[in-house]
């Protein structure tokens, strides 16, 4: 008999992040917007979902510069996307969009303040397909791929305290022989990709020694199980730390479990030194004793685990990740196994009742 068998822990859980921006030439018709509620904490995230203008397709000449006029587009807010499929019925309606190609999207934004040292990103969770960004009618950078995360430092481009233009590209041209999105997964499938900015978008203002806000829209802070026993629980702690200054810091990583009521059951202190214009990876162990396992719907148990980046008793950074411990393994004859029990999936057992059946 063979079993595959797997050790996992939970991580989850990205702090939103992103920005947005406004022309500091004469801002175009649409009024300045301001950045949403900040989150408490050393790293401030705004939400970028209002105020935005939107026009499928058209000339692009002049769409990025600060002082182009975008009065007569259409006024959206975040989620959005041009596209629109899917009914209770066996035929497409009018109301279907299924056209593919260029949207463009255009924010002006008055840009939070940062202090001596800070950094500010701004972040897309997801852009179907392609991405091009332009931030005072400089282009910062473009991403491909329609399903993840992705962030840019703007900080040089981004007037805080003032008004900026912040213009996105995006692009979900069927892919083809020659097209832009030729090369850009999914080529094909079951499914449509929807073109636009189809999820949020935010701005980070953080300390220039960090958690990594640059390791490919990730945490910065990585989490797994080795082991899970009834007795203990191992836990391996990756963080992924970078100093965006010019000058050496000395900064302690201190982290904390806890448990679903808030009390601490592990935690750990590491020194991290980090270079100027540096990165670090620091790899921890910790324990959690007499672990409650997370047994899906019957018990969706989770632990918190709260990393900080202190430098001279400041907490400069936090982050934050769920945790749930648990194993599973996949056996031919038992099927899937869930903290060592056997556990019917609905499909699976449907189907199998209705082979049986036959």
């Amino acid at each position: 008999m063979r079993v595959s068998k797997i050790n996992f822990l939970g991580l989850v859980s990205i702090a939103a992040m992103a920005l947005a921006t406004a022309p500091a030439a004469a801002v175009p018709a649409s009024a300045t917007a301001q950045p949403g509620a900040q989150a408490a904490g050393p790293r401030q995230i705004v939400s970028l979902a209002s105020g935005w203008r939107f026009r499928f397709g058209g000339d692009a000449d002049g769409v990025t510069a600060p002082t182009f006029d975008d009065s007569s587009w259409e006024r959206i807010d975040l989620p959005h996307t041009w596209n629109r499929m899917g009914e209770y019925q066996l035929t497409r309606s009018a109301q279907s969009n299924l056209e593919q190609g260029i949207g463009w999207y255009r924010l002006a934004l008055t840009a939070p303040s940062r202090a001596k040292g800070q950094r500010q990103l701004i972040q897309f969770d997801g852009v179907g397909a392609i991405a091009e960004i332009w931030v005072n009618g400089v282009r910062v950078g473009g991403h491909a791929g329609a399903f993840s995360t992705f962030r840019f430092d703007i900080t040089d481009q981004l007037r805080a305290g003032a008004s900026n233009s912040i213009v996105v590209k995006a692009d979900n041209s069927k892919p083809a022989p020659g097209s832009s999105t030729a090369d850009v997964i999914p080529l094909g499938g079951d499914f449509f990709v929807h073109g636009g900015l189809y999820r949020g978008v935010s701005l980070i203002t953080v300390d220039a020694a960090q958690f990594d806000t640059l390791d490919h829209g990730g945490p910065g802070l990585y989490i797994s199980t080795p082991q899970v026993t009834d007795a203990a629980a191992s836990v391996a702690l990756l963080a992924r730390l970078r100093n965006a200054g010019p000058g050496r810091r000395k900064l302690t990583v201190n982290t904390q479990i806890l448990d679903a009521d808030g009390a601490v059951v592990a935690r750990d202190s590491a020194p991290a030194a980090l270079t100027a214009n540096g990165t670090l990876e620091l790899r921890r162990a910790l324990m959690i004793a007499q672990p409650i396992l997370w047994q899906g719907r019957e018990n969706p148990y989770l632990y918190r685990v709260v990393s900080e980046l202190v430098e001279r008793g400041r907490v400069v950074d936090r982050v934050e990740q769920p945790l749930g411990v648990r194993t599973f393994a996949f056996d031919p004859d038992r099927g899937f196994i869930l903290n060592g029990k056997p556990t019917r999936l609905h499909g699976a057992s449907r189907h199998q009742d209705r082979q049986g059946k036959g």
